[in-house]
């Protein structure tokens, strides 16, 4: 039988990130979002190592899935991600605000 916890798991860190750090930064307006891999690690009772943290802002479908080109990646000393900043882009023309962000 195979295992798919890693799978539902990289799914729901990708929707929790983006509920708890992207769309209040949508609602309020920012340009930009800088979410730090600690501290959502910590928000999660490092319940998510910081790996799979770092993978799942770093990998195509979350940035595909909620619209999110990468601008930077700030590094610790040994060359891994610290914190990942991502450009936050408005509703596609014609399209309410309210609407894009319920169906994001």
């Amino acid at each position: 039988m195979q295992n798919f916890r890693a799978v539902v798991s990289a799914d729901y860190l990708g929707k929790y990130i983006h509920d708890t750090y992207v769309r209040p930064a949508r609602e309020r307006g920012d340009r930009v979002v800088t979410i730090r891999v600690r501290e959502v690690c910590q928000a999660l009772s490092h319940g998510y190592s910081e790996n799979l943290v770092r993978g799942v802002l770093g990998s195509m479908k979350f940035r595909n899935a909620y619209r999110l080109p990468l601008v930077a990646a700030d590094e610790h000393a040994d060359g891994r991600p610290a914190a990942f900043m991502f450009k936050l882009q408005g509703p596609r023309a014609g399209s309410s605000l309210r609407r894009w962000i319920l169906a994001v």
